[in-house]
């Protein structure tokens, strides 16, 4: 749950119910400053994302993600171009937020963002040995360039049909697929499900099944098809009547 602490000056909390008591995520307050129109949403993957309108910047949206130990801004704080109300979280099933909200240099029109990943603000600080210090900060890009993993079904013998065809079966439920990142991951197969391939009797066919994800990025793995030929010879019989 998340609300606005009167204790905190205003600040957001979220606070989870863990089946005897409610706990503060990151403790009460964790928001610059007054947080406005909250709206939170809970990820597949688990990610608590919070939302709202951010007083101490320039009453912009900020989005707030959870990552079990502490809270981090997506792509900085204030994302929005200007002032921002009645923010609302959605989350895809890949686990991409969406935040929309009423756009008020936008002639008060709906804007809605999607985060692709593209940046994080993260803070560096050096400290002489006197305790002087200083703070920059910086926009990482955040990058999936990694490809997900594909295994594939066991190689399989296929029976011929009349004419003498191997039609490939769907072999995109079989494989076993992974990621990296929480995404929707993509299975196809070449040649498709239903593609009648001249064949015969043990002859050996590849299938190529592809996995991508959202990001793009793709990996494969072949399954072998064997033509069987197991339908019976048919002989005909030739009656010839002969006059003596």
């Amino acid at each position: 749950m998340a609300f606005k602490s009167l204790l905190a000056s205003g600040q957001a909390s979220v606070i989870k119910w863990d089946g005897s008591s409610w706990t503060a995520l990151g403790g009460f307050g964790i928001s610059d400053g007054i947080a406005e129109y909250q709206s939170l949403a809970i990820a597949p993957d688990g990610t608590i994302y919070l939302a709202y309108r951010d007083v101490a910047n320039g009453m912009k949206t900020t989005v707030l993600s959870w990552d079990g130990s502490s809270w981090m801004a997506l792509g900085g704080l204030g994302i929005s171009a200007g002032q921002a109300n009645f923010q609302s979280l959605a989350v895809a099933p890949n686990s991409t937020p969406f935040v929309a909200y009423i756009d008020v240099p936008a002639s008060s029109f709906l804007t809605v963002l999607e985060f692709d990943k593209g940046s994080v603000e993260v803070t560096l600080t050096v400290t002489d040995n006197a305790g002087n210090s200083a703070s920059a900060t910086a926009n990482v890009l955040v990058l999936d360039n990694l490809p997900p993993s594909i295994t594939c079904p066991a190689d399989q013998d296929v029976n011929l049909d009349a004419n003498c065809e191997l039609v490939v079966p769907d072999l995109t439920g079989g494989a076993t697929v992974d990621d990296n990142c929480p995404s929707t991951l993509t299975v196809t197969q070449s040649p498709t499900a239903g593609t009648a391939l001249p064949s015969s009797h043990n002859l050996t066919h590849e299938v190529t099944l592809t996995v991508t994800d959202a990001s793009g990025n793709s990996a494969t793995c072949t399954v072998i098809l064997t033509g069987k030929d197991v339908t019976p010879h048919r002989l005909r019989v030739l009656l010839i009547r002969m006059s003596i």
